[in-house]
């Protein structure tokens, strides 16, 4: 490991505690910048090089303490480590021999290289992998000193942004979407070999709370990716379906004196328009749907070709509550619809059913409450029962309760995963075998629509569920995160919704088809993209279930209070 000093910060340490819990994982030792200057010394050279950027600095540091302000109880820790804060290196890997390096460094001292004899010495540890916590702008024969090279974040989406700061441009921008890439590095900056892309929603009114997030949600990146390596003793790079790679954005650097006084401006403005949309209006989620005939005995039909969302009918629930996730059933000739039903009285919900009557939907009742709140209630036929699978990330389960008397009551059969915060869970049936499509929050830094997983189950009520060879399978919060079941549409392709979770919580769906499921291999692409922009009012969609020539989706809409 390569790191500038003696600690690192709180996110570098979570990586580290979890890595030496691999047993396929031995640390050799630690590659340690040795200051040839005195911290005097290092003051008076910055002063001396920077005095030119100090109205800049001065603006820079007075944004990050007044931004800091504004992001300071946002995502703060990952595990038992506070992110921004640092940790001894003994503490974390005790017994580690430490070797101190001078690296040379270049006249614009952004770029350091290491002597032969450095170099000799570091290839003498045999090491397979580097990973660089630290350090400036690595070239040279340090590159290919370990076996797989050094192993490193660019805390950006290297396709659209390379520069810095961490997390600084992404919110100044608006941009809906942070990125993390994890490349192995070569001379080209932020152009190396990527193994790990991660791509996570903006915090878009703090920059601390959007770095704090991007660097703890992303160690997942860099701990997969070293874990596969230590098994497979080979990287994995990610496919690059481009025919020529680009870069067509600028090198992004730290903000200047204007830089950091129109940040100021744009963050005040958001929050003030957040905070008058939540004083003048509230926001409710709504049931669109469209019924169909009843369905001929054992004939699923497709998906229709053509939606009309204006034409479809708003189902639209009682004051006080909202209603959304909704999924269809048919059973014995009727249609039944469930629901989250989310009351602002008690600040949870639960799952209501209700009954198509021929020209309306007829509240039913309580399907099923629990002491935590639940939602996405996912209802499907498995051998002639009937299961759901709600959502109950409070529970840190993914349950599946089976109908002990459809539609209202309910019983659980089985905890299909435990001690996970999981939302959104869905089953596929494909080609005789059963699979739970889940988004999962690992890092439990409240973002569960960033990873998607998926695993095989043998036997849907007893036994073990068997986690997919690529897990997670999508990191992108644009697509990952389940918007009700799987379908297949009139040219035979099977389809995932899913929602779009970028700059906000369901902006839109996505429809994805499936090209290849494998236990070695996943691979969707998106066909089309739905917003919600065909009457006024609409603030988000993110849920639609088809069954049998009938649809719902929901609609989130803004409600004035006053008027």
């Amino acid at each position: 490991m390569a790191a500038s000093s003696g600690s690192v910060e709180g996110w570098e340490a979570y990586i580290l505690s979890e890595l030496s819990l691999d047993p396929n994982i031995e640390w050799t030792v630690i590659l340690q910048h040795k200051e040839p200057m005195s911290a005097a010394s290092a003051l008076a050279d910055r002063i001396k090089r920077k005095w030119r950027r100090i109205p800049a600095g001065l603006a820079l540091r007075f944004m990050e303490r007044v931004d800091e302000l504004a992001g300071r109880s946002a995502y703060p820790s990952i595990g038992k480590f506070q992110v921004d804060e640092r940790y001894p290196l003994p503490d974390l890997l005790p017994g580690v021999p430490v070797l101190h390096v001078t690296p040379n460094e270049s006249a614009s001292r952004l770029v350091q290289r290491f002597d032969e004899e450095t170099i000799k010495t570091i290839r003498e540890y045999q090491l397979d992998l580097l990973i660089r916590f630290g350090f400036k702008i690595l070239r040279g024969k340090i590159l290919s000193a370990a076996r797989f090279g050094i192993v490193s974040y660019h805390h950006a989406d290297n396709r659209v942004n390379r520069g810095g700061p961490c997390g600084f441009w992404e919110v100044y921008n608006d941009l809906g979407q942070t990125g993390s890439t994890l490349q192995v590095l070569t001379e080209e900056l932020d152009s190396g070999t990527v193994i790990k892309r991660g791509i996570y929603p903006t915090h878009r009114f703090s920059w601390a709370g959007n770095r704090r997030r991007l660097r703890a949600t992303s160690t997942l990146l860099m701990i997969d990716a070293i874990r596969e390596l230590a098994r497979e003793r080979r990287w994995c790079p990610l496919p690059d379906p481009r025919p020529l790679s680009v870069y067509a954005h600028p090198l992004y650097v730290n903000p200047g004196f204007r830089d950091s006084l129109t940040f100021l401006g744009k963050l005040a403005g958001r929050s003030l328009k957040h905070v008058g949309s939540r004083i003048f209006s509230i926001r409710q989620w709504r049931i669109l749907y469209q019924v169909g005939p009843a369905p001929s005995q054992g004939v699923e039909p497709p998906a229709p070709a053509n939606l009309i969302l204006w034409k479809f009918k708003q189902l639209v629930p009682p004051r006080g509550r909202f209603y959304a996730d909704p999924f269809l059933c048919w059973r014995d000739g009727k249609l039944y619809l469930f629901v989250e039903d989310f009351s602002r009285a008690t600040g949870k919900a639960v799952i209501s059913w209700l009954e198509w009557m021929g020209k309306e939907w007829k509240y039913g009742g309580v399907a099923l409450d629990c002491p935590y709140h639940l939602s996405y209630p996912f209802v499907f036929e498995h051998q002639g029962r009937v299961f759901m699978i709600p959502e109950s990330y409070a529970s840190r389960r993914v349950e599946l309760w089976e109908a002990e008397e459809f539609p209202g009551r309910w019983k659980l059969a089985r905890v299909l995963l435990d001690n996970v915060r999981a939302v959104d869970s869905t089953i596929l049936a494909k080609d005789g075998s059963l699979y739970l499509f889940t988004n999962l929050d690992r890092s439990e830094t409240h973002d569960p629509g960033t990873e998607l997983h998926i695993y095989s189950i043998p036997d849907l009520l007893n036994g073990t569920l068997c986690p997919h060879a690529r897990n997670p399978v999508i990191q992108d919060c644009r697509v990952a995160r389940n918007a009700g079941g799987f379908f297949t549409d009139s040219q035979g392709r099977l389809i995932r919704a899913a929602q779009i979770n970028s700059s906000g919580y369901g902006e839109g769906l996505v429809f994805r088809e499936v090209k290849r499921l494998t236990s070695e291999e996943y691979e969707e692409e998106t066909l089309e993209t739905v917003l919600p922009q065909w009457e006024p009012g609409l603030e988000g969609m993110h849920h639609t279930h088809f069954a049998q020539g009938s649809i719902v989706m929901d609609s989130l809409h803004r409600v004035q209070r006053f008027f």
